[in-house]
């Protein structure tokens, strides 16, 4: 909310912000009253302001409610589609009296968000946005983020109703088949997001696109949105002519597995390295052997002769596996027992660090 304040020429009269506090370089050396999971009562009540600003389920109901039993003034705005967003600016603009420099802002940006998603070919491409790894969160279809997505030429991957950022498993996302995997840049492990990358690719038998967005464009809805959809349209095009900056390349994950090369080994794994450690999907020691030849640490390995081991920790469902060991001379009765044994539910539990936008958005509930 902060930087919505400040685009529509209300950055002088800002008394207080929502960390974290990024853009513009102005807002950091104002008082920080809230978070994306706070807000202190008695600081935003010192700072006697006129009105406050936040978006819908960024702050506790009752924190909302204390306020305006002090006689505080609290607006509160929806945020789930750019439709949202651009109201959202108009009113902002219009309740603090900049409502001409707001519609211009506004009007500004709706022509850019035009223009990046303006001429792409083909059917939209089917797309996650990835938002925490520990466990795996996604943006679902009534999300923000699922709207950005369709203004810049893509599609998410999820379909119908549920929850605006649900929890997935390894086996649901590869479900999904998405042909690309979009990151806040700066709030996941570049690593741990390629590997994924990586795993949904050999998942699905196909090239599996990674694109990073800078977090604060991507999860944080305001001026700058348009910024992210520009990104996002950009990589949308770089795909279609066969090029990648950032984007990992058709050649990689393009070529199934050959059951009659007995010399070639890929195989993968999925597992926690340590306490301090995060992201939630690292790769065991592996290497890549073809024809005798080691290939550089840190590549996914499948082996012919390893896949009991694949299909017991990358969660395939039983009928997946059962085709696969078909492939490979395996007895089914030993991948079904194998298979009894993924499939199990992530905890719902959320490790990963604060992020930015994530339904509730974050946005700071600016005086």
């Amino acid at each position: 909310m902060t930087e919505i304040l400040f685009a529509v020429g209300a950055g002088p009269e800002v008394a207080g912000v929502c960390e974290p506090v990024s853009y513009p370089p102005q807002a950091k050396t104002l008082p920080v009253v809230a978070s994306w999971d706070r807000l202190d009562v008695e600081r935003v009540v010192a700072l006697a302001p006129q009105a406050c600003f936040t978006v819908e389920g960024m702050q506790a109901p009752y924190a909302l409610s204390a306020l305006r039993r002090l006689g505080l003034e609290v607006d509160v705005y929806p945020m789930r589609s750019l439709h949202d967003l651009w109201a959202c600016m108009d009113a902002v603009a219009a309740r603090t009296g900049h409502a001409a420099e707001g519609a211009r802002v506004t009007a500004g940006l709706q022509e850019r968000v035009a223009k990046a998603g303006k001429g792409l070919a083909g059917p939209p491409r089917r797309a996650l946005v990835v938002v925490g790894l520990d466990p795996l969160v996604v943006a679902g279809p009534g999300s923000f983020l699922s709207d950005v997505l369709k203004a810049s030429g893509y599609v998410n991957a999820l379909s119908g109703a549920g929850e605006a950022y649900p929890l997935l498993s390894l086996e649901a996302a590869a479900e999904a088949e998405p042909q690309t995997v979009v990151f806040p840049k700066g709030e996941l492990p570049p690593a741990a997001c390629e590997r994924l990358t990586t795993m949904l690719g050999h998942m699905e038998g196909r090239a599996v696109a990674s694109v990073f967005v800078p977090a604060d464009l991507l999860v944080r809805p305001g001026p700058r949105t348009a910024q992210a959809v520009e990104i996002l349209a950009a990589a949308r095009r770089r795909t279609e002519q066969g090029a990648g900056s950032r984007e990992r390349g058709a050649g990689d994950l393009a070529r199934p597995v050959v059951p009659d090369a007995p010399h070639l080994l890929i195989s993968a794994s999925l597992h926690h390295e340590g306490p301090g450690d995060d992201s939630g999907i690292r790769n065991s020691e592996s290497a890549m052997h073809h024809q005798g030849t080691k290939a550089p640490r840190g590549r996914w390995e499948l082996g012919l002769s390893r896949v009991p081991r694949l299909a017991s920790r990358v969660s395939r469902p039983a009928s997946r596996v059962s085709r696969l060991a078909s492939r490979v001379s395996r007895p089914a009765s030993r991948v079904s027992h194998l298979a009894s044994r993924v499939s199990r539910p992530v905890p719902r539990v959320w490790l990963a660090e604060p992020c930015t936008g994530y339904q509730p958005p974050v946005h700071e509930a600016a005086p």
